[in-house]
């Protein structure tokens, strides 16, 4: 009797493995897809996603504060936050913190003679000032570089990159 019990559970599960192999449904896994290729650079886009040209430095920069070789452009603006003639630059680096320091300390010594050079934390300022006329450089750690903000002040008779 265990034989012939042996015997038919055997038959049963083989049945089942047959039937189960007949309409069982196999995965087949999708093929796969291919990435769309993105550009280097997607310029940036206000709040709507619509892509906005890339940002220069304000007409009237002053000579004397140059942006560095390879700025990337943040904020740009040609009337000083005051309302004042003027202007407001802000751009990343990938130069040292400590040499974008020393090449504005120099520019500005040469163009106004003293300097203030202060440090609040990681963040170096410069200010100079000649009359009217006045200038604020924030320069701060950023990843693989710099961070500069140029803020200025043109005396009214100034004109960009002129000469005093």
């Amino acid at each position: 009797m265990r034989r012939t019990a042996g015997i038919f559970i055997a038959a049963m599960l083989a049945c089942l493995a047959a039937a189960c192999g007949e309409t069982a449904v196999k995965y087949t896994p999708p093929a796969p897809v291919e990435e769309e290729e993105l550009p280097d650079a997607i310029p940036p886009s206000d709040d709507d996603g619509v892509p906005q040209a890339p940002l220069s430095a304000p007409f009237n920069l002053p000579a004397y504060a140059p942006l560095r070789p390879g700025a990337a452009i943040e904020i740009s603006q040609a009337t000083a936050p005051s309302g004042e003639p003027g202007g407001l630059v802000t751009f990343s680096t990938d130069q040292a913190p400590r040499a974008v320091g020393d090449f504005y300390k120099g520019r500005l010594q040469r163009e106004f003679g003293a300097v203030s050079d202060a440090a609040n934390g990681p963040i170096r300022q410069l200010a100079a000032a000649r009359g009217a006329e006045r200038v604020d450089i924030s320069i701060m750690p950023a990843e693989g570089g710099a961070r500069v903000t140029i803020a200025y002040v043109l005396a009214p008779t100034s004109e960009a990159g002129g000469e005093h």
